[in-house]
C-alpha cells in the first residue's frame, strides 16, 4: 500500500502534542469472474513511517545544529569541533576551606543562542581541591524544579598538583536555550579537609553564544547548601563582587559545524523538538445510504512506536491517545471526541493521535504510528456495469458485469447480484455471489436460464468484503428483454441400436449430438421403447420419462427386454430455458432384435485325469443361460473345419433353471479325423425363432499314441486337381522345411514349401497334382520329399488320368 501525506505545521503547548495523521491511499485491486473460497482474512495494517525529510521538520534546521541520523535512527549533534564558549583566568586566590567558605565563586550568563554543554574543566593549583560544579536555571518549561535545584551536579575533584581536571560528558550533551539566564557555580563537596582549589580571577566568553551579566555577573554563594535563590527571589543566595576578584576556572564546550569528533546524542530529558500534523481519512461502514451501526471493536486498534536513541538505548516516556471526528460527506467533521471506537456511526472518520511526555520540555519524537482498520469497498463503476441502466438486451440469458470495487485495504470482495422483475426485489428471479480478487480485471455472472420476453427486469449488486464490511447496492439497475420467439432443439438422430442384433437385455442406446439454434443447452432426454407388434402405451413399452441429463447416451436399469423379440425405440431432448417449446420432436423409430446372452459360467471339461483328447472320449459342459434357449455345440479341428462323423451330443436343452448340463461323445478321432491335431468346443445358444448367440469355447490337444514325423493321406489323384494329395508332418522344434514333387525319373515337378521356417507342432501341405506352371501332371507315379532341420523322408503318391 502506498501512503500519502502532507505535513500542516502546528503550535506545541507545554509537555503535549497533537497529532492528525492524513491518510490518502489507492490499492489497485481487479475482480474476477470466478468464484473462489478464500479464508478469514485479517484487518488490515496501515503504517505511517517517517524519512530522513519528514525528521528535519521536528524542529528549526536554521537555528540548531541537530540533524537526524536515519540509518542509525536517533537525532544526533553533527560532528563537528569542541569549543570554548566560557573559560576563566587563573590569578593566585585564597585557598578555601569547607566547611566555612569564603571564595565560592560563580556567575549567571543569558545565552544568546542555543548550543549544548558537552562537558566542564577546572583547573586546579598546587593546593589541589574536590569542588562541585553545579548548574540552575529558572525556565521551569526547560527544567520542573526550576531554581529550587541544580540542573547539573556534578563532582570534579582534583588533588593537589594537577594542573586542570575536565569532565566530559562522553553520552549526553545539556541543551542551553535561547534567552534563558543560568547560574554556575564552584561548590564545596562540605566535606572537612577538602580544599576548593586555587580560584581564577577573571572570566571571558570564547564566543558569541553567551554574554556573561555585568556589573553583577560575578558572585558568592552565601550557603553552599543551597541554590542561587528562590522562585521568589531568584538571587537571594548570592552575593555580588562589584569588581572581579576571582572566579570558577570552568569552561563550557559547544560543537560547530567545523571538523569532526564523535558523534553525540542528545539528553531526553531536554531536547525541544517540533512535531508535524498530520490527518487520517478512513471510511466505515456506513459507505451507503441507509446502513445501520455496525460495530468495529478490534478493527481500529494501534500502536505508537517512537525512536530510541541508540546512544543510550532509551526511548521517551511518552503516553498517546486518539480522538475521533465523523462526517457524512468528508467535509463537514464532528468535533474530535476521546470515545472508543466500537461505535462509529459515520461514513467518514479522522483521527487524532495526542502524545504526552513528563521529560522537561520535550515534544515526543515519533517514528511510526501502526493503524489497524479495515476500510470499507468503494461504490462499483455505474459506467461499466453491463447491461447499462435502461438498456435493451438482444438475448433472454443476459451477461452481467462490472469493473471490481477498490478495497483500499486490497481485501477480497464478495459481490451478491440479486435480479427481478420488481423494483422493490420483493421475488428474485436469480440470486448468486462471485468474488474479486487482485488479478481479475472485471467480475462476470452469465445468467443461462432463459428470461421472459418483452418484460422489465431489475438488479442490484451488494458488497462484502473479507473483513464482514458490508456495503449495500447505491443503486438499482434495468434493462428490457427482446421480443423473441425461441427455437426448437434440433430433432436427434438415432445412433445404436439400429437394425442389429443385441444381446444385453438392457441395452446402451446412443444418439446425436445436441443442437439448439439459440446456443440452449440440453437439460434432459425422454426415451420410449415399444415391442413390434405393441404402441408406446402397450403394457410391454418401456419408458424412462424425463432424465435430466446433457448426455447423448443412456443405459436403462431393471428393463430386461425378452430374448428372440423385434423392438423400436425413439428419443426426444430438451433444452435448458424451460419453456413449452423446450422439447424437440420425436426421432425416427429404428428396430433392433434381441438374441440371447451368450452362455456365462461354461465349463468343457475333459474326463477326469485327462489332459488331452483320447479316441471315445466324453466331454462334460455345464454353464447357465437364458431361459427357453437351445444349446447348439459345435467341434472343429486346428483349421476351423466342423467335425460330425462319430460324434453324438446329449442334454443340450436348457433346463427351466436356466442350467446347461449336456454332453459330447467324440468317437475313434484316431480314425475319423486322422489329420486332427487340436479339438475346439463351442457352444452356442439359439431362441425359437432361430437367433444365435454369441460362443463360449475351450480347445484341446489331440493325443496320438504313435507319432509319426511325416505321412501321407489320399495319395491316390483320379483325376488330378480334383482331390488333393495331404502331406501331415510333425516338427519336435522349429525348422525350415521344404516340400518338393518329383516325376518318376527324378525330374523337379514342384516346390510346395521351399526352405519355409516352421513352428513345432503339426503341420499339413497339399498337393493337387499340378506342376509349377499350373498344368495337371501325366499319370503316373511321383516322388514326394520332406526335408527338415531334424529328419528327411521320401513319400509316394499316383496320378490316374
Amino acid at each position: 500500500m502506498k501512503i500519502k501525506y502532507r505535513h500542516k505545521s502546528m503550535e506545541v503547548e507545554g509537555n503535549s502534542v497533537s497529532v492528525l495523521f492524513s491518510y490518502s491511499a489507492r490499492v489497485f485491486f481487479f475482480g474476477a469472474c470466478f468464484i473462489i473460497s478464500l479464508g478469514s482474512l485479517s484487518a488490515s495494517t496501515f503504517v505511517l513511517t517517517f524519512d530522513q525529510g519528514d525528521k528535519e521538520s521536528y524542529y528549526d534546521a536554521g537555528c540548531s545544529s541537530l540533524t537526524w541520523n536515519h540509518d542509525e535512527g536517533y537525532l544526533c549533534l553533527s560532528g563537528g569541533v569542541e569549543q570554548t564558549i566560557l573559560m576563566s583566568s587563573y590569578p593566585t586566590m585564597p585557598v578555601v576551606s569547607p566547611p566555612q567558605p569564603t571564595a565560592q565563586l560563580g556567575y549567571e550568563f543569558t545565552v544568546l543562542e542555543n548550543c549544548y554543554i558537552s562537558g566542564f574543566a577546572r583547573f586546579a593549583g598546587a593546593e589541589g581541591g574536590n569542588p562541585i560544579v553545579r548548574l540552575w536555571t529558572d525556565d521551569t518549561g526547560e527544567f520542573l524544579g526550576g531554581i529550587q535545584y541544580p540542573w547539573i551536579d556534578i563532582a570534579v575533584g582534583n588533588n593537589a598538583g594537577w594542573s586542570e581536571r575536565s569532565i566530559d560528558f562522553y553520552s549526553l550533551l545539556y541543551p542551553l536555550t535561547k534567552g534563558n539566564i543560568y547560574w554556575i557555580a564552584n561548590v564545596a563537596d562540605g566535606q572537612v579537609g577538602h580544599l576548593v582549589g586555587n580560584l581564577g580571577a577573571s572570566a571571558v566568553s570564547g564566543s558569541d553564544y553567551l554574554n556573561i551579566t555585568t556589573p553583577w555577573g560575578f558572585w558568592y554563594l552565601d550557603n553552599d547548601e543551597r541554590s542561587p535563590g528562590n522562585v521568589t527571589d531568584p538571587t537571594a543566595n548570592l552575593m555580588y563582587i562589584p569588581f572581579l576578584e576571582g572566579v570558577a576556572d570552568l569552561k563550557l564546550n559547544r560543537f560547530n559545524a567545523a571538523g569532526s569528533i564523535v558523534t553525540k546524542a542528545i539528553d531526553l530529558g531536554a531536547t525541544k523538538i517540533d512535531i508535524s500534523a498530520f490527518q487520517v481519512i478512513f471510511q466505515t461502514a456506513n459507505a451507503g445510504t441507509g446502513f445501520d451501526e455496525i460495530q468495529q471493536t478490534g478493527f481500529l486498534s494501534y500502536d505508537i512506536i517512537y525512536d530510541a536513541i541508540a546512544s543510550v538505548g532509551l526511548t521517551p516516556q511518552c503516553s498517546s491517545a486518539f480522538g475521533l471526528a465523523e462526517s457524512d460527506d468528508n467535509i463537514a467533521y464532528s468535533e474530535y471526541s476521546t470515545s472508543t471506537f466500537s461505535n462509529i456511526s459515520k461514513r467518514y472518520i479522522k483521527l487524532s493521535c495526542e502524545m504526552n511526555t513528563q521529560h522537561r520540555g520535550i515534544t515526543p519524537i515519533l517514528d511510526q504510528v501502526v493503524i489497524d482498520y479495515n476500510a470499507y469497498p468503494e461504490a462499483i463503476d455505474s459506467s461499466s456495469v453491463l447491461p447499462s441502466d435502461g438498456s435493451s438486451i438482444s438475448a433472454e440469458n443476459p451477461c452481467f458485469s462490472w469493473n471490481p470495487a477498490f478495497d483500499y485495504d486490497g481485501d477480497a470482495v464478495t459481490y451478491t447480484l440479486s435480479l427481478s422483475a420488481s423494483q422493490e426485489f420483493g421475488d428474485l428471479v436469480f440470486s448468486t455471489t462471485v468474488v474479486s480478487i487482485p488479478s481479475s480485471a472485471e467480475v462476470v455472472v452469465n445468467y443461462i436460464d432463459r428470461l421472459n420476453p418483452v418484460t422489465s427486469y431489475y438488479f442490484k449488486i451488494d458488497m462484502q468484503d473479507a473483513n464482514s464490511a458490508v456495503v449495500a447496492a447505491d443503486r438499482v439497475y434495468s434493462f428490457r428483454t427482446p421480443d423473441v420467439t425461441p427455437n426448437s432443439p434440433a430433432t436427434p438422430v438415432i445412433f445404436s441400436p439400429k437394425d442389429e442384433f443385441v444381446a444385453d437385455p438392457n441395452p446402451l442406446f446412443s444418439w446425436s449430438d445436441f443442437y439448439d439454434a439459440d446456443g440452449d443447452f440440453q437439460s434432459s432426454f425422454w426415451l420410449r421403447v415399444r415391442s413390434a407388434t405393441g404402441t408406446y402405451s402397450s403394457g410391454n413399452s418401456m419408458d424412462s420419462g424425463e432424465v435430466l441429463s446433457s448426455e447423448n447416451e443412456w443405459t436403462p436399469t431393471g428393463w430386461d427386454l425378452p430374448f428372440g423379440n423385434t423392438y423400436y425405440w425413439r428419443v426426444r431432448v430438451r433444452d435448458d430455458t424451460g419453456f413449452d417449446d423446450s422439447w424437440s420432436e420425436w426421432s425416427a423409430e429404428q428396430l433392433f432384435i434381441r438374441i440371447p446372452q451368450a452362455p456365462s459360467g461354461v465349463s468343457i471339461n475333459l474326463p477326469q485325469g485327462e489332459t488331452q483328447i483320447k479316441n471315445n472320449d466324453t466331454i462334460s459342459i455345464t454353464g447357465t443361460a437364458e431361459e427357453g434357449t437351445f444349446c447348439v455345440i459345435l467341434i472343429r479341428d486346428q483349421n476351423g473345419r466342423a467335425l460330425y462323423d462319430g460324434i453324438t451330443f446329449s442334454g443340450l436343452s436348457v433346463g427351466a433353471d436356466g442350467l446347461i448340463d449336456a454332453q459330447v461323445s467324440l468317437g475313434n478321432i484316431a480314425v475319423n479325423y486322422r489329420l486332427a491335431s487340436q479339438i475346439r468346443v463351442e457352444v452356442v445358444l439359439i431362441d425359437p425363432a432361430g437367433h444365435r448367440s454369441a460362443a463360449a469355447s475351450s480347445a484341446f490337444v489331440v493325443f496320438k499314441a504313435g507319432k509319426e514325423q511325416a505321412t501321407i493321406y489320399d495319395n491316390l489323384m483320379t483325376p488330378p486337381g480334383v482331390k488333393p494329395v495331404t502331406i501331415r508332418y510333425e516338427l519336435p522344434a522349429a525348422s525350415n522345411v521344404t516340400i518338393t514333387v518329383y516325376a518318376g525319373n527324378g525330374t523337379l515337378v514342384k516346390k510346395i514349401t521351399d526352405n519355409q521356417f516352421m513352428p513345432s507342432g503339426v503341420h499339413t501341405a497339399e498337393w493337387f497334382g499340378k506342376n509349377a506352371s499350373g498344368n495337371p501332371v501325366a499319370s503316373g507315379v511321383y516322388s514326394i520329399h520332406i526335408k527338415t532341420d531334424s529328419y528327411s523322408k521320401l513319400l509316394k503318391a499316383i496320378v490316374v488320368k
